[in-house]
């Protein structure tokens, strides 16, 4: 995944949970819960390996030329994780709030 894309979708990853957080206990929160878990267990599926493309200047050619980088760093898949873990025990526990044993008696 390119680093670019990769922060963009955290991102939208980080809105979607602060909503989320924000709106808990309110209709149509486990939807935002839900694509926040989505969104962190792609990223930490994806996340092992990063990519960088950076341009560099051949001088005998007189060419720019793309060379693409990789970044290997476990701690980003760990992070992502950790978001993605806690935000579906924030879901469940919102699931048992509002239909389950944790609700108001009705």
């Amino acid at each position: 995944m390119l680093i670019e894309l990769y922060i963009f979708v955290m991102i939208i990853g980080f809105i979607f949970f602060f909503t989320a957080f924000f709106t808990t206990g309110r209709p149509n929160s486990e939807l935002f819960w839900g694509a926040t878990v989505i969104i962190f267990a792609i990223l930490g599926a994806s996340s092992s390996v990063v990519q960088s493309l950076e341009p560099f200047y051949n001088a005998t050619g007189g060419h720019y030329y793309i060379a693409s980088y990789n970044h290997v760093d476990l701690v980003l898949v760990w992070f992502n994780l950790l978001f993605m873990a806690l935000a579906l025990i924030i879901l469940y526990l919102d699931l048992m709030e509002k239909y389950g044993k944790l609700g108001k008696d009705k």
